[in-house]
């Protein structure tokens, strides 16, 4: 069986791996724009009860965002088909001319610093959030991350840690160290925006409204 192009694993041990994806057709999301995807998923059929890999303990868990029934669950029965190879010579030029988006689905803790910084040297620009911002273990990754926050109590917690943060919904609308996600406001796609990087940029914080199915269902306010 053929693999799959412009995919591959860059990362994986005995309980997880991770895939990225999109290099040759990059996703066309509305919001994100033309984007190569990072999936970190478990070894077992991802659900909305099972998420992905390093997602325990996330504070948002019952009202995830992500469809686990869709891409994730398109990856992770690609990648036990054996029809994804590992991060070679091609992809890594291919990233050369892709964004990446840091964690389509999963956490982006669950895959070591040090795999991220020598990935994200080849990408032009990236996304990246993550939930595990008050871990110290894992404080490094504010270079490229933003704090994944939803007040502006925690925002004003995780600026005094160091991290530029990114503020889905609570207040409704920016704190003076905050500005509205550009997407919104301007209609700047996240592939051309490069606000979203941690500290790898300096500039305000992110603030954006309330977004995701389980907003719309009215379960938070």
């Amino acid at each position: 069986m053929k693999t799959v192009k412009g995919s591959a694993i860059f990362y994986e041990n005995s309980r997880m791996r991770a895939v990225i994806t999109g290099l040759d057709r990059p996703s066309d999301n509305v919001k994100t724009g033309r984007m190569g995807q990072t999936f970190m998923l478990k070894k077992q059929y991802p659900a909305r009860d099972v998420k992905g890999a390093g997602c325990k303990g996330c504070p948002v868990w019952k009202e995830c965002y992500v469809n686990w029934g869709q891409a994730p669950a398109a990856v992770h029965r690609t990648a036990e088909a054996d029809r994804y190879a590992f991060l070679g010579a091609k992809e890594e030029e291919r990233l050369s001319d892709i964004p990446l988006r840091i964690g389509s689905a999963g956490e982006p803790t669950s895959v070591p610093y040090g795999v991220w910084k020598k990935l994200l040297k080849l990408s032009p620009n990236w996304t990246g959030y993550t939930h595990k911002w008050r871990l110290p273990k894992f404080q490094n990754f504010k270079e490229f991350c933003m704090a994944s926050v939803h007040s502006v109590e925690e925002a004003e917690e995780a600026w005094a840690m160091g991290w530029r943060t990114f503020r889905a919904g609570g207040e409704d609308e920016p704190s003076k160290r905050e500005i509205e996600c550009p997407n919104s406001t301007k209609g700047i796609q996240c592939a051309d925006c490069a606000l979203c990087k941690g500290s790898a940029i300096k500039a305000k914080s992110i603030y954006i409204k309330g977004h995701g199915p389980w907003w719309k269902k009215g379960e938070k306010k």
